[in-house]
């Protein structure tokens, strides 16, 4: 029985699903790929690391104490990154950079925050066109938009986990 991808993809189980050869096997036709070095993924272009290599590199990643540890873990590895890892480990470059004694997990954090707020902002600037183009309508059907556009910016400024700006609810709400 084929083993099956798991159906989410964790913190501790991403490295196997993105990279990982299957180990298991009822014949002897895989033996050779599973026993190949330094080969390419046909699908993603990437050079395919090998089970064990996962294993320690884990281990080692598991270890860092601080973002400047973790980027040397991950160097070696660049080869072998999809573009958006490459991406993300390019940030955490310039993140050691400024903060070599911090950990990753508040880079991540500080890249969320900053990605919400050009949201916002990006929200924010929606709603004024809506507003703008309320001009063109009635006074009644005017004010009833506006009354909504506000009730949205309110949604997007109180960052309330519960309660959060959905543009198609919006939309329907028109």
């Amino acid at each position: 029985m084929k083993p099956q991808k798991p159906k989410r993809i964790t913190a501790e189980n991403y490295l196997k699903y993105y990279y990982d050869i299957p180990q298991e096997g009822k014949t002897s036709a895989g033996k050779a790929l599973r026993r190949l070095k330094d080969i390419t993924c046909p699908y993603r272009g990437i050079k395919i690391i090998s089970t064990d290599t996962i294993k320690g590199f884990e281990k080692n990643l598991a270890r860092c104490k601080t973002a400047e540890d973790a980027v040397k873990v991950l160097a070696p590895y660049q080869n072998n990154m999809l573009p958006v890892e490459k991406s993300v480990y390019a940030i955490f470059k310039d993140f050691v950079l400024l903060n070599p004694d911090d950990d990753l997990q508040n880079c991540l954090q500080m890249i969320k925050m900053n990605c919400l707020m050009k949201l916002k902002l990006e929200e924010m600037e929606v709603l004024d066109d809506v507003d703008m183009l309320t001009r063109k309508l009635s006074p009644q059907t005017a004010m009833k938009i506006r009354e909504k556009t506000t009730r949205c910016r309110q949604i997007i400024l109180s960052n309330s986990k519960n309660d959060c700006f959905k543009r198609k609810t919006f939309l329907n709400s028109l």
